[in-house]
């Protein structure tokens, strides 16, 4: 059995401009999955943005957020090259549920 490629196509804001790049899961036989993408900026023309190997593809994308907030970058959306072309753009998973940030505030405030 071999390893199967979902490539992508993500648009990540980062040092002030947006930008379109190219990703890709790379999922194993084994059964974990691996999530790269590639960024250029003038000051840094090949940064590999890389997460996992994770067990789940769904744990990928909370991965990817943290890093790509490590490195000052926000990624906006993405879409799925399949064999009849590019999807529809969509929001990146993992987002930080904008209820569950406002709740710790909400309690701070009540002391």
């Amino acid at each position: 059995m071999e390893q199967t490629v979902q490539r992508l196509r993500f648009r990540i804001v980062g040092r002030g401009t947006t930008a379109e790049t190219d990703g890709r899961i790379v999922s194993t036989p084994e059964g974990t999955h691996l999530l790269e993408v590639r960024y250029s900026t003038p000051e840094q023309p090949h940064v590999l943005l890389e997460v996992g190997p994770v067990d789940k593809e769904a744990k990928l994308w909370p991965l990817f957020r943290k890093l790509c907030d490590y490195k000052s970058f926000v990624p906006q959306e993405y879409r799925v090259f399949g064999p009849r072309g590019p999807g529809d753009w969509q929001p990146v998973p993992g987002a930080p549920d904008e209820a569950a940030a406002a709740a710790p505030a909400a309690a701070k405030r009540k002391k």
